[in-house]
C-alpha cells in the first residue's frame, strides 16, 4: 500500500519536515555530484568504526540518516515523511518532533549495528526516522484515516 494523503488536518503548517526533505534531497545531489562514495564513507554509520570509537564517532548516527543510497530510496522515505510527518509535527511540536525523529533513527542504526557490529558496510537512509514517525501516527491517530 503507498499512501497519497491522510485525512488528519493540521493546525499548523509544518516546518521541520519540509526541512528535512529539503536537507535530504539536497544531501542526496551532492553525494551524486561527488561521483563517488566518500560522503557514504564519511558520513554513514559503520558499525565496526562507530564500536571501536563511540565517544568519536557518534555523530554517524545522526549523519548516516541524511544519505540514501538510490533515488526510489529517498522519494520512498520522504513521501512517507510528507504523508504522515507533518501530522506528528503538528501533535509533538517542531523541536520535539526534530528531536524525536533524530533519536528515531539513531536508535534504528544503532540496533541495525548490534546485529552485526564488526561490519564495515555503511548503513544510510532515512527509514529508522520513519519508521518511528509512521509508529507514532498510529498511537496519535489510531484508526482509519489515511
Amino acid at each position: 500500500m503507498f499512501p497519497l494523503y491522510d485525512e488528519n488536518p493540521t493546525q499548523r503548517q509544518a516546518v521541520v519536515v519540509p526541512l528535512l526533505i529539503l536537507g535530504c534531497a539536497g544531501i542526496f545531489f551532492y553525494q551524486l555530484g561527488t561521483g563517488d562514495a566518500q560522503p557514504i564513507r564519511q558520513f554513514g554509520m559503520i558499525p565496526a568504526v562507530l564500536f571501536a570509537n563511540p565517544g568519536r564517532e557518534w555523530l554517524r548516527l545522526l549523519g548516516s540518516q541524511f544519505l540514501h543510497g538510490s533515488l526510489v530510496h529517498l522519494f520512498s522515505n520522504m513521501w512517507f515523511l510528507w504523508i504522515f510527518g507533518n501530522n506528528v509535527e503538528d501533535r509533538l511540536g517542531p523541536g520535539r518532533f526534530l528531536g524525536f525523529y533524530l533519536a528515531c533513527g539513531a536508535i534504528a542504526a544503532l540496533a541495525q549495528g548490534l546485529a552485526a557490529p564488526q561490519s564495515n558496510i555503511p548503513l544510510i537512509g532515512a527509514s529508522g526516522a520513519i519508521a518511528g514517525v509512521m509508529g507514532a501516527y498510529a498511537v496519535c491517530f489510531p484508526g482509519p484515516g489515511w
